[in-house]
């Protein structure tokens, strides 16, 4: 693991976000977002194109500074400029729309730089594991081939063992299926279900039968705060606020 990688203390939030304000000029992203999430959790956020979902998911990897707020994250001070931010991120692994893989290197050597560069993990090690992953993900042939040669669907599977070989306490997907041909978007929705039995995750999606099934909590934003929360069965068959209602009504 990382160096010095702390933790929540037991019963604790792994993620405790409170208050958090992110302007872009004018706009504000997030507008006082609070937001816990306890370890095994499944958390899913939704809402409405600029809603915040993706500025509040990557400000919990470190990738935007909100302005304002309080944000404890595996027991790190995110927002404070002391903490490392590469040990926080080999801790919290991230997979984006866009898979952003190495195209002059084999499938293998994707998934084995960070581990050997961050974790220090020795070649034969991240190699073993990159091949473990791979087969997790259902694509353990595909090692020694180039990005360019697979489908969108085995590129994100290859994102997702890639984000998985530096052993993350916390996975967070930022609309993961978003780039892909319909047809591909069950592949990589079924490895997510298979992670979902595993670890601690928290998704930004659009696909609402996947939210439905695998999150223990759904949490509806807009306008960059938390509107509504509660288990998926509740959330979408009993909403309680209107503007869930009238969001809910317009994609269901």
């Amino acid at each position: 693991m990382s160096e010095e990688t702390p933790t929540a203390a037991p019963g604790e939030p792994i993620v405790r976000a409170q208050g958090l304000v992110k302007r872009y000029g004018e706009l504000r992203a997030l507008d006082g977002f609070d937001l816990e999430v306890h370890r095994g959790e499944i958390v899913v956020l939704i809402g409405p194109s600029g809603s915040g979902k993706s500025t509040a998911l990557r400000s919990l990897n470190g990738l935007e500074h909100p302005d304002e707020g309080t944000l404890v994250v595996l027991g790190r001070e995110v927002l404070d400029l002391d903490t490392d931010m590469d040990a926080h991120r080999a801790d919290v692994g991230m997979v984006f729309q866009h898979f952003n893989l190495f195209p002059h290197m084999s499938v293998l050597d994707n998934l084995c730089l960070a581990p050997k560069l961050v974790r220090r993990t020795a070649d034969a090690d991240a190699k073993r594991r990159g091949r473990e992953l791979l087969e997790r993900v259902g694509i353990g042939e595909k090692a020694d081939e180039f990005p360019d040669n697979l489908s969108g669907g085995q590129k994100q599977r290859v994102a997702i063992a890639r984000a998985l070989a530096m052993e993350p306490q916390l996975m967070l997907f930022d609309e993961p299926t978003s780039a892909l041909d319909p047809e591909m978007v069950g592949e990589v929705l079924a490895v997510m279900r298979d992670l979902a039995e595993r670890m601690t995750m928290i998704v930004v999606t659009h696909e609402m039968g996947f939210a439905r099934e695998v999150a223990s909590r759904v949490v509806f934003m807009d306008e960059g705060k938390v509107v509504e929360q509660g288990p998926p069965t509740q959330l979408f068959d009993d909403p309680q606020e209107a503007r869930t209602k009238a969001f809910l009504e317009m994609i269901l």
